[in-house]
């Protein structure tokens, strides 16, 4: 009975892990064709998009600036909608291989005493 105990819990250990594996793959997949098309849309229709990530909620979700400069939210279709992502995994931001830092950044009030004006004249500090 021990024996066979054993090779039950390797078949559903290997079983649950591999299922993990496939639903991560195909949250990662979802991820980048979505990705991909609201990039294709920014460029197309000439619009600025965000992605807003929800560590909370451990969701992400797309945002369009709107005429009066406001972040709101991208509806135009049910793909773009809120997708919340299984708890077992997280988000994470890389740029080029780098996490993510947000000391010294240009913006943070230690840099700049005055506010950051951006036009089409130019930009002014």
């Amino acid at each position: 009975m021990f024996i066979m105990g054993l090779a039950v819990a390797t078949v559903l250990f290997n079983v649950v892990g591999q299922d993990q594996a496939d639903l991560l793959k195909k949250q990662v997949q979802r991820f980048e064709v979505v990705f991909n098309m609201a990039s294709d849309f920014a460029i197309l229709n000439q619009q600025q998009l965000g992605l807003y990530v929800d560590q909370e909620k451990n969701s992400y979700s797309y945002l369009i600036l709107d005429e009066e400069q406001k972040w709101q939210n991208f509806a135009v279709d049910k793909v773009f909608a809120s997708h919340t992502v299984p708890e077992t995994f997280g988000f994470e931001l890389e740029l080029n291989d780098l996490p993510w830092e947000t000391d010294g950044s240009l913006f943070d009030e230690e840099v700049f005493d005055e506010q950051l004006s951006v036009s089409e004249d130019g930009v002014e500090i």
